[in-house]
């Protein structure tokens, strides 16, 4: 069984790991250039993609130009940052998390879009997985096979008939629901929604319940929570609720108990090979969107344990990595 990497607290937030590009498809000069659109980083980051390239053996890893932007402190502010990058005339530009991939899109309709996000199909950032249409394609990372699955996981640590509390944004929980309510019935829990999309929701959405209501907290991928990720697992530990999120990687950082979902260092890669069709000359709109192909579970028995839970055995044995 694989173990993965503690990522630094800025790769774990920032999804930008670590990208090589290709010599082939470049620009006039015929080297790419690239605009990182993070919907989680700062803008330092770029100094990420020429140290890991060069490593990788890119021989323009010092020429090549790379334009990257963060959408920290100021997501309202996508629209126009994306209209800035567009300015430098990229080759492509690779969007991380949905807000990035959204302003992408209305700031170009040509340039290419290489895209990781929480369901490109369903956010319809692209008309189909096999299809794509358009100028976006990349990496969907989330299905709600995977919200029924940490649901599932979420209950080996509860008490029977328990009610767990949905934590969203309304797409989310839109594109969720149907799939979690078949699975809480199966499951014999029931089911509480809360949307999130500001901080003060965020602590108010657990204080509407009178204690010990609800006895744990999944959490659905938006980029509001994953940047305020930190405050959520702050949430939880007040309420003394474990908690279930979508990152392994997270885990830690999160202060929940259970971390399920794609590979961060895996997903990379794959979003890295798409990238490379894309900059080769493909058309993003014949070029297939992948999906994670290896996932992860993080426990936190630190976390576990301050709450006064017993992780089951059988749980442990199928964990990636434990913590504590």
């Amino acid at each position: 069984m694989s173990t993965p990497g503690r990522p630094s607290r800025r790769q774990l937030v920032g999804w930008a790991g670590a990208v090589l590009l290709p010599t082939a498809g470049a620009g006039t000069s015929g080297v790419p250039t690239l605009a990182v659109l993070d919907s989680f980083t700062d803008p330092d980051d770029g100094r990420v993609y020429r140290r890991v390239a060069k490593a990788l053996g890119y021989r323009d890893a010092d020429a090549m130009r790379i334009v990257v932007r963060g959408l920290l402190p100021a997501p309202e502010s996508a629209a126009a940052i994306a209209r800035e990058l567009l300015a430098a005339r990229p080759t492509a530009f690779l969007t991380i998390g949905d807000d990035g991939i959204r302003a992408a899109m209305a700031a170009t309709e040509t340039t290419p879009i290489v895209a990781m996000g929480y369901d490109l199909v369903g956010s319809g950032f692209v008309r189909s997985l096999r299809q794509p249409g358009g100028n976006v394609t990349g990496i969907s990372l989330v299905s709600n096979e995977l919200d029924s699955k940490r649901l599932q996981l979420l209950t080996t640590l509860l008490p029977a008939a328990a009610s767990v509390l949905v934590v969203g944004s309304t797409p989310a929980l839109t594109q969720a629901m149907p799939g979690l309510l078949t699975a809480a019935q199966q499951l014999r829990v029931s089911i509480r929604t809360a949307e999130v999309s500001t901080p003060a929701g965020i602590d108010s959405a657990l204080q509407l319940h009178r204690p010990g209501e609800v006895a744990g907290v999944l959490v659905l991928y938006s980029d509001f929570l994953v940047r305020h990720v930190q405050q959520l697992g702050q949430a939880c530990a007040r309420a003394r609720v474990p908690m279930a999120h979508p990152f392994p990687e997270m885990a830690e950082q999160a202060g929940g108990v259970i971390g399920y979902g794609p590979d961060f260092n895996a997903s990379l890669r794959q979003l890295v090979r798409v990238l490379i069709r894309v900059l080769q000359g493909e058309r993003p709109a014949r070029v297939p969107v992948e999906q994670p192909v290896r996932y992860a579970m993080v426990l936190d028995l630190n976390r576990s344990r301050a709450l006064g839970i017993a992780v089951p055995a059988s749980l442990l044995a199928r964990a990636d990595h434990v913590i504590g």
